[in-house]
């Protein structure tokens, strides 16, 4: 809905910004324009994201209806504008695509948008959301979340919402994770290769592990002059090139993580290990007494250390993969067994 009040508003701004030359304004004038070009733009990108929702109405409208013999079609998402001369990237089109899709299923959204209140990316988010018919119940309390949160944060926030939804309706959240994995590949400005892989959280966190523990035993091996994130590059290519299987380290107590990956090393060090594969990961794993007791298949009770919540599949995959370390703790903290690992 058009806001007179927020259109004479932006129409102001906009007036303001016409005519004005950056080269002789004042730092107080280029702060106070800086903010102006940022509210004029909250205000375009949530009209873009209004038109972009009435699209999709009127798709959804003219769209032929299926006969009763023939499949149902699959619902689609707004198309994003596909890139050419002079028009943003492909990832910036589906970003507007997702805020479209976040307009026509939360349009108080796009309202806090052309106010400045949101972002684009909170929009966008809402977007994403898998549960979409849930939106409009907690729609007031999504947008308060939004509000009090950064894009990165509400973004988080709103996944695990996402996933009470599922885990609510008995939703396979490990069957989905599963489904969504892949491996993208892409080229920077540089011509550098980028590949980006998304990963399930027990499958990552193996190979997080693999990666640090190949990139420790590279610095122990004589690299000193390169960055982590360098020899975690290095260690990424010896793993899949099998130059970590090729390769042997003498076994050592020093914890992998405890080494100064980018102190400088004397000239003439000599490397005291050549690389190998690492050894499998090991679990501390954590639990309440009364939680195995009563609780153990509900998801979301077990997460990582970054609090991505496992599935009782992904866990039980997890403690069959690797060396497990149970601790079990009583209601007041106290430790009613430490046992080996196994």
């Amino acid at each position: 809905m058009s806001d007179p009040i927020l259109d004479d508003e932006i129409a102001a701004l906009v007036q303001r910004c016409r005519g004005f030359d950056p080269a002789v304004a004042t730092r107080a004038e280029l702060d106070a324009i800086t903010g102006a070009t940022e509210r004029i733009g909250n205000w375009a990108d949530a009209l873009r994201a209004r038109v972009g929702a009435a699209r999709r109405r009127l798709e959804e409208a003219t769209r032929p209806t299926p006969t009763p013999a023939g499949p149902a079609p699959a619902p689609r998402r707004a198309r994003p504008m596909p890139p050419g001369p002079g028009r943003g990237s492909a990832a910036d089109a589906r970003r507007h695509a997702d805020a479209a899709e976040g307009a026509r299923r939360a349009p108080s959204f796009a309202d806090a948008l052309a106010a400045g209140r949101v972002s684009t990316d909170h929009l966008a988010a809402v977007g994403r959301v898998r549960n979409e018919p849930d939106i409009a119940a907690y729609e007031p309390d999504l947008l308060a979340a939004a509000i009090a949160r950064s894009a990165d944060e509400f973004a988080a926030w709103l996944r695990a919402w996402d996933d009470a939804r599922d885990a609510a309706r008995g939703a396979d959240l490990a069957q989905r994770r599963r489904i969504k994995r892949r491996v993208h590949f892409g080229v920077d400005d540089d011509g550098m290769q980028v590949t980006r892989a998304v990963l399930g959280p027990t499958d990552h966190a193996k190979v997080t592990q693999a990666l640090h523990d190949t990139a420790d035993a590279l610095w122990r091996a004589g690299d000193r002059t390169s960055t982590l994130p360098q020899r975690l590059a290095d260690a990424l290519v010896a793993l899949i090139t099998g130059e970590a299987d090729r390769a042997t380290v003498e076994p050592t107590d020093h914890a992998p993580h405890d080494t100064p990956h980018d102190e400088p090393s004397s000239p003439g060090t000599p490397p005291t290990s050549t690389l190998r594969r690492p050894p499998a990961p090991t679990i501390l794993a954590i639990l309440d007494h009364a939680w195995m007791r009563t609780e153990a298949d509900r998801v979301g009770l077990a997460t990582t250390l970054d609090g991505v919540p496992l599935t009782p599949t992904e866990l039980r995959i997890a403690l069959c993969e690797a060396n497990v370390l149970p601790v079990v703790l009583g209601g007041d903290g106290q430790i009613l067994d430490f046992g080996r690992t196994r």
